[in-house]
């Protein structure tokens, strides 16, 4: 039971890690596109100067200009396709936080140490000595992060 709940655990993890990179891949992603856009408009302003200075024809220009539209348009199309997705994962990300919220605050009121209670928080018990035992969480303790010493 214990190997399954760890198992669960490190699926879980390994699940927000890969959100927590897809989101980060998906930003990155929005970064690219929206240059990419900001090139394709100085293209198309560079493309009205070269009409409006003589150096294009009229069917030149609006060529060169229906291309770069229709680049602009696949890429806007693009950045809203990512920003859904980043929608979607970011949503997913606050949900898990909200579960793991209520793992915590559905034990705030235990007053006594129960098997269940034990599977949820303690990673293992390392007992050294009879007076010296240490208890590995399964979360980051606050005051260990700190430097408190017990």
């Amino acid at each position: 039971m214990l190997a399954m709940c760890q198992e669960r655990k490190k699926q879980k993890s390994s699940l927000m890690l890969t959100r927590k990179e897809r989101i980060a891949a998906c930003v990155a992603e929005l970064q690219k596109l929206e240059q990419q856009q900001e090139r394709h408009r100085q293209e198309k302003f560079r493309v009205y100067e070269d009409f409006s200075g003589g150096a294009l024809t009229k069917d030149a220009y609006l060529k060169q200009r229906a291309e770069i539209d229709s680049r602009l348009a696949a890429a806007k199309a693009e950045q809203e396709a990512q920003e859904q997705l980043l929608s979607e994962l970011e949503h997913l990300a606050v949900q898990d936080k909200a579960q793991e919220d209520d793992v915590f605050t559905s034990f705030a009121g235990a007053t006594e140490l129960t098997v269940e209670l034990a599977q949820t928080f303690i990673k293992e018990v390392l007992v050294s000595s009879p007076t010296e035992i240490e208890i590995v969480w399964k979360f980051q303790d606050m005051f260990d992060m700190q430097g408190y010493d017990n």
